[in-house]
């Protein structure tokens, strides 16, 4: 029987086919019980109408469902309904290997992560008495939190000597590649006992493996031929070049482990998944320079004899070269080398936390990248030429390090994490997290939250408060903060009041024991280094200042380091970080945030420039007329402007050294509602005439930082976004003469709320399922309706109601609205698709004209170059010649 969306299979509602494998068609569906997305698979009928098949069906699916293994696709459940068959399985997102490796070799590190998670994966598998049997890179899924091994639909139950095929299949579009007969499986990674047609077990699952593995690491097939019967020749017969022959800079060792995989007797081969998984974790710890365990090709050898023989005489030139080294009179410093690191993906200019960090040892960065959707996070080796993208980052606004530099914490929609160095989930330490963190030698890590410095165990828990905010002494909003040596004081930056400029912040420390604070000098983003200096930022530029730990006092006057360092100027927040061994870092540029430009888009996406220079435009919002257009800059202060589309002018409306944005138009058009920073509140709400006359006249304080997000057609309402420290983002209403209220207050992320036109519903964006979706409430409640099916943020109202438009990655997603009492709305489609600016923080960065014809949206700059982040290599030398210059200069 056919399956069709909309259409429930027990629990479950289909929602849209995904694809087809070689044993029936796979769906994506929500269980409706949790609420959550899963992926049918329904079984042909033919299948399903033989009594014997569906009994071993079911009594072997039990087996695969008992594979629980965070890189296993997971089988939840078996059902049958209305005469059909289906297994249902966890619903994944990403991409196949297959996939990945059409653009391409993946670089070396990420492909021994993945080649170390899906060994794993086996090894499970093998431990459980289960041959896949289809190992291949269609059969392996990327996610966000790693490698997934699926479609076990050809596995057979080793114990049992059974070689019928498994039907449990995962959630992928896969070409119908397995070939009906004795040869079971794809051809092209098959081992040689297949093809011959003899028992597959466990090392069969290992060569095919080990063809995989060569694959990610050159991008070329290990076997290959222009016919079938040439393919099985090469795989009976003969042996791939060697990897380092295509990738010199791969690990020799990788070679050796790819080559016994592939060995033709499974007897020489490896003899368990374990065993790779392990060799290729000492591969990963050891670099480059890994070396072969045992010799492999004759090959291998001569370029070995070959490189002992230049290594003996470059031994014997630099003997006499050594020799004339020790009579010099006297060594020389190291020289200061500074190198632009041209980082690639690049770093983002657009700085909410701290988006640059260095490893105590000099070794590793990480950093932020910004694209037009969402932050992550990425780490690049000193020793490598690109970066790898952390999985399970994203939304990621600071990071730094643990002290052994084997860690990176980090924070993301309102939570502190950490993840490994080597990759993996991140782990989750606390929800009660601010904007930035330091990790301290003692275990512990010192977030910056609402109301003080807060500190966590790096193991996870719950955080308590170490250094308050002051109101006497007027240092609040404290920000970067850290232990001072001995731990008995914690360095930190702090505002005066909160809302104030970051030009007014102050660099101060507060002493534990006596709970005082002592107030140094101003400056934001300060570092304690371990040769007794301060590094901070002042207006762009960094400076090292001499300071003594034991008496808060500081011993020099500050000496310039850098200029230009790129500073978000409504913040304060800087890129650069510093090592214990002598690296400097930072990112050199004055602007914080992504130059864009407004373009018009309409239904095709087709987009059209607006005659304005490029800026960080941020919240376009178009008045009820059509004629204007609102939204606010990001540069050194955030203010909001209003363009005429008639006059093609564009003039500024807010002035003041804050953060002034998230603008919003009046029902009427005559005024514009913002947020701001500048009163003594962490955000306070006004209105202002659009035309730039009167005054801005305050609406209502917020005790959290909130935007606010649209007001009611009547204008008697506001719906206001606030994130809250430890609970994430919340949504709340307020009518003149009262106070801010709870309209939903959960434990997700709730925001971007739009009134619908007739004042009668709701849309907001929530994390509550798991994924970012759009939903629907009635204004004045009483039901919940989700709207967006696979992924959605930002949604807008079509003026007239019938449409609600929201954005889906790159797509512009739209369902279609029928008036009436009940809310009744179309299934999702998509409206077009292209690389337009949605923030990652979630408020919608467009909006749609009176006639729902067009869209005002931003684009990237293609001309703006991303900012150099430089490396300066024994920098502390050049400090000691700044610093002894300076001294000479005051006598």
């Amino acid at each position: 029987m056919p399956v069709a969306p909309g259409e429930r299979l027990g629990p479950y509602e289909v929602v849209a086919r995904v694809g087809a494998g070689g044993m029936g068609e796979v769906w994506r569906a929500r269980d409706t019980r949790l609420d959550r997305s899963v992926a049918i698979k329904v079984l042909p009928a033919h299948l399903s109408a033989d009594t014997h098949f569906r009994e071993r069906f079911e009594r072997e699916a039990r087996t695969i469902s008992a594979l629980t293994h965070p890189h296993i696709c997971t089988l939840y459940d078996v059902g049958n309904a209305s005469g059909i068959d289906f297994l249902v399985m966890e619903y994944l997102e990403g991409e196949s290997l297959a996939d990945r490796l059409a653009r391409g070799p993946m670089p070396i590190e990420e492909a021994m992560r993945v080649g170390i998670q899906v060994a794993e994966a086996l090894d499970r598998a093998h431990n459980a008495g289960i041959v896949h049997r289809d190992v291949k890179p269609g059969n392996i899924f990327l996610t966000k939190s790693g490698a997934k091994l699926l479609d076990f639909g050809l596995a057979k139950l080793s114990v049992s000597g059974n070689s019928a095929p498994m039907m449990f299949s995962g959630a992928t579009q896969q070409k119908p590649l397995t070939q009906e007969g004795a040869i079971v499986g794809t051809f092209q990674y098959m081992s040689p006992e297949q093809l011959e047609g003899a028992e597959a077990d466990a090392r069969s699952d290992i060569f095919a493996f080990g063809a995989v593995l060569y694959e990610i690491a050159t991008g070329r097939r290990a076997f290959n031929g222009k016919t079938r019967t040439s393919v099985i020749a090469a795989i009976v017969s003969s042996q791939p070049t060697p990897i380092s022959q295509l990738q010199p800079f791969t690990p020799p060792a990788l070679d050796h482990v790819v080559d016994r995989c592939l060995v033709k007797d499974p007897a020489d081969r490896w003899q368990s998944a374990r065993d790779i998984a392990e060799e290729l974790k000492w591969i990963s710890e050891k670099g480059s320079q890994a070396g072969v365990a045992a010799p492999v090709t004759m090959r291998r050898k001569s370029r070995e004899r070959l490189a002992w023989s230049i290594a003996a005489v470059l031994a014997v030139a630099m003997s006499g070269g050594s020799i004339a080294w020790l009579r010099r009179p006297a060594l020389q410093p190291l020289p200061v080398v500074r190198v632009d690191l041209n980082l690639t993906p690049p770093l983002s200019n657009y700085l909410q936390g701290r988006p640059l960090a260095i490893s105590p040892d000099g070794r590793r960065i990480a950093y932020v990248d910004v694209d037009s959707q969402s932050s992550r996070l990425f780490l690049r080796g000193l020793d490598r030429l690109g970066a790898t993208e952390l999985a399970g980052t994203d939304n990621a606004r600071s990071a730094f390090f643990s002290p052994d530099g084997e860690w990176i914490a980090f924070v993301a929609n309102g939570q502190l994490k950490k993840v490994s160095v080597s990759g993996g989930v991140p782990q989750l330490l606390t929800a009660e997290t601010g904007v930035d963190g330091s990790w301290s030698d003692d275990g512990t890590i010192l977030i910056a939250s609402t109301g003080g410095i807060r500190r966590v165990s790096a193991n996870g828990g719950r955080s308590d408060l170490l250094v308050p905010w002051d109101a006497k002494s007027g240092l609040t909003d404290h920000r970067i903060a850290s232990l001072l040596p001995g731990g008995k004081a914690v360095l930190l930056c702090s505002m005066p009041a909160i809302g104030a400029s970051p030009a007014d912040q102050k660099i101060a420390v507060y002493d534990l024991k006596t709970r005082s604070f002592h107030v140094l000098r101003g400056g934001t983003n300060v570092r304690y280094l371990p040769s007794g200096h301060l590094l901070y930022v002042d207006h762009g530029s960094l400076f090292a200042v001499g300071f003594d730990p034991k008496t808060y006092a500081m011993t020099s006057n500050p000496v310039l380091i850098a200029q230009d360092v790129m500073t978000n100027g409504a913040s304060g927040v800087a890129a650069f970080d510093v090592s214990k061994n002598g690296f400097l870092t930072y990112a050199l540029g004055s602007v914080a945030a992504p130059m864009t430009r407004v373009v018009l888009v309409d239904r095709h996406g087709v987009a059209t420039p607006i005659a304005l220079p490029a800026h960080p435009y941020e919240h376009p919002r178009v008045s009820p007329d059509g004629k204007h257009l609102v939204m606010s800059i990001r540069a050194q202060t955030t203010d909001v402007w209003v363009y005429d589309f008639e006059r093609g002018t564009l003039g500024r409306l807010t002035f003041t050294p804050t953060e002034n944005e998230t603008p919003i138009w009046s029902p009427d058009g005559r005024r514009v509602l913002f947020s701001s920073t500048r009163e003594q509140h962490a955000r306070t709400h006004y209105v202002r005439n659009f035309d730039g006359t009167g005054s801005d006249d305050p609406l209502v304080d917020t005790t959290e930082h909130s935007h606010v997000s649209a007001i009611s057609p009547d204008g008697k309402t506001l719906l206001i976004t606030q994130f809250t420290s430890g609970s994430g983002s919340d949504l709340l209403t307020w009518s003149p003469g009262g106070k801010p209220r709870p309209l939903l207050q959960t434990p997700f992320d709730e925001r971007a709320a739009r009134f619908s036109p007739d004042a009668r519903w709701i849309a907001y964006s929530s994390t509550e399922s798991g994924h970012t979706e759009v939903y629907v409430i009635p204004a004045n409640g009483g039901g919940k309706w989700q709207v967006s099916t696979n992924g959605g943020v930002a949604p807008v109202w079509s003026r007239d109601g019938r449409e609600l438009f929201y954005r889906n990655g790159n797509d512009m997603d739209v369902v279609e609205v029928t008036p009436g009492s009940s809310f009744a709305a179309s299934v999702p489609r998509v409206l077009f698709s292209g690389e337009f600016q949605n923030l990652p923080r979630g408020d919608a960065d467009y909006d749609v004209t009176p006639d729902g014809q067009h869209f005002v949206m931003l684009e990237r700059d293609k001309e703006t170059k991303p900012p150099p982040v430089i490396l300066v290599a024994n920098w502390l030398e050049e400090l000691k010649s700044l610093t002894a210059a300076q001294a000479d200069s005051t006598h």
